[in-house]
């Protein structure tokens, strides 16, 4: 017959040494156990996760990444990125889903990794889903905010959404590094949203017609029976985020012409601006877009690197008083010229 460990009646620095041989996720269940459980393992100060992502659009999607400790003789690789060497279900139920995947910080290509244990650093990502919203998971949220002193990474907010999420927003006011909305999401629970949240590195408004997706066609009824919250330029400009990047956004060609008049006499932290209308909206007047400016057309094309993604900006160079440099542009490529683009010189890649 066994008999329970009295984990939690340990003193503390016998409790601290079991804790450490856990590794992040056993520590975070253990957390999840009772009050008593998490306060001890918040205690023990483990370290923060290096990737903290939420979605909640009807479900729930965590996604929580920690690096394993390091080996003892570790070898430096330029161009490393961290690639899945496996993925298994560490637990899968009718409504709630854990997902593992090990990661080997590599400059090798998939296919031609060769994992060297006693050199490479590894890290574990967990992927936790509830189909629908329960308490019961932002309890999962709180935990590892709360016990790994974790802040959100990424945090997107769909439409279809719990009442309570936005009751617990409120209430937690979350550090958030980049906050991505869709675009039909209420206006009020926009404005709401952004009451209690800053995101400190990027916005981003996804758009089901104009999103990753606007290579396709989409047939007339569907931009037409497109619905859209638009949020206004100057309530973007007013978030004071180094990136934003939003589609269905409400502005007229004054609007960016007088954002470029005031970027060029009061510094700012802005420094890559993509917005879109919505796809109903009329094109961009680019000679109104210009007007009383200084401007130079460019002869080349710049590119700006936002993550994985090359951006092309075509159109033309400006300066501020403070001596910053940039690129604008609208966008006339592969989709209705109702986007337009800005970024700082010191973010471009090169030029074409």
């Amino acid at each position: 017959m066994s008999v329970p460990f009295p984990l939690l009646r340990l003193p503390f620095l016998p409790f601290e040494k079991v804790i450490k041989q856990m590794n992040s996720f056993e520590i975070l269940i253990l957390s999840l156990c009772s009050k008593a459980s998490k306060r001890y393992c918040k205690f023990v100060k483990p370290a923060k996760p290096i990737v903290f992502n939420l979605c909640i659009n009807g479900g729930v999607h965590i996604t929580v990444q920690w690096e394993n400790p390091k080996p003892e003789k570790e070898i430096e690789k330029n161009n490393k990125d961290w690639k899945v060497l496996y993925a298994d279900d560490v637990l899968i139920s009718t409504n709630f889903t854990i997902c593992h995947q090990f990661n080997v910080l590599t400059s090798e290509s998939y296919g031609y990794i060769h994992y060297k244990p006693n050199s490479d650093r590894t890290s574990s990502t967990y992927r936790i889903s509830q189909h629908y919203f329960t308490e019961e998971v932002l309890k999962w949220i709180d935990a590892i905010r709360e016990v790994f002193n974790a802040s959100f990474h990424d945090f997107f907010l769909g439409t279809s959404h719990d009442e309570r999420v936005i009751k617990w927003i409120e209430a937690e006011k979350p550090s958030i590094n980049e906050l991505g909305i869709q675009c039909s999401l209420d206006s009020m629970i926009t404005r709401n949203v952004l009451n209690y949240i800053t995101p400190k590195e990027k916005f981003h408004i996804r758009c089901e017609i104009l999103g990753p997706m606007y290579f396709m066609s989409r047939s007339e009824f569907d931009k037409k029976s497109h619905v859209t919250n638009s949020i206004h330029l100057n309530d973007l400009l007013k978030l004071k985020c180094p990136v934003i990047n939003a589609e269905c956004t409400d502005f007229t060609d004054n609007d960016l012409n007088l954002f470029l008049k005031n970027w060029k006499k009061i510094d700012s932290n802005l420094k890559f601006l993509s917005v879109n209308r919505s796809p109903n909206s009329p094109k961009i007047d680019e000679k109104a877009l210009i007007e009383g400016l200084n401007v130079t057309k460019l002869e080349k094309l710049a590119w700006v690197r936002r993550g994985d993604e090359s951006i092309g900006i075509r159109g033309y160079s400006i300066s501020n008083d403070e001596g910053k440099m940039a690129v604008f542009g609208i966008d006339t490529w592969s989709r209705k010229n109702v986007n337009f683009k800005f970024s700082l010189f010191s973010e471009l890649e090169t030029q074409y």
